[in-house]
């Protein structure tokens, strides 16, 4: 059972992040920020409208709750827990911070990229494609996010090299 605590307790934040971070007044904690940094990326102005940020960009940008990022930050948070599982219990929670920092970069560079990627592809691809391509963009972006992350921490501390060299 020792051996399978981590997952458990991975799996356990995750569910508890995701759960937290899905309601209405915390969800916005990652949607505003992502969507006025993806604004300030872009260099076009925005602006929050019943809960949506609008982006002024040819076409119109707009940045709702399912672009948010609950799910890559819930994984990020997860992941936190998982590794520091055993050592120091509670020194995750030093992790939040970094998991927000990282969810809402990495946030709003997918959105960024996913505005690009429609405005290259505008004309040549159906709308339908067009938001399975955004969807694909997402997932394949917070994967990779994650997998960087995983090697990050878990590659063998490597030595350091004699500077006099």
């Amino acid at each position: 059972m020792k051996k399978h605590m981590p997952f458990l307790i991975a799996a356990g934040l995750m569910l508890l992040a995701h759960g937290l971070m899905s309601t209405p007044p915390l969800e916005k904690w990652l949607q505003l920020p992502s969507g006025y940094i993806a604004a300030f990326l872009l260099g076009a102005p925005s602006v929050c409208t019943g809960g949506v940020i609008e982006i002024g960009t040819q076409p119109l940008l707009s940045v709702g709750i399912p672009c948010s990022g609950v799910k890559l930050f819930s994984i990020l948070v997860g992941l936190g827990g998982g590794y520091w599982c055993g050592r120091k219990p509670l020194r995750w929670l030093a992790l939040l911070p970094a998991c927000y920092g990282v969810a809402l970069f990495s946030n709003s560079a997918r959105i960024v990229a996913g505005f690009h990627f429609r405005t290259l592809t505008a004309g040549l691809l159906p709308d339908w494609l067009q938001e399975f391509a955004h969807m694909g963009i997402g997932g394949v972006w917070s994967l990779t996010v994650v997998a960087v992350l995983v090697y990050l921490i878990t590659r063998p501390p490597q030595p350091l090299k004699d500077l006099a060299q």
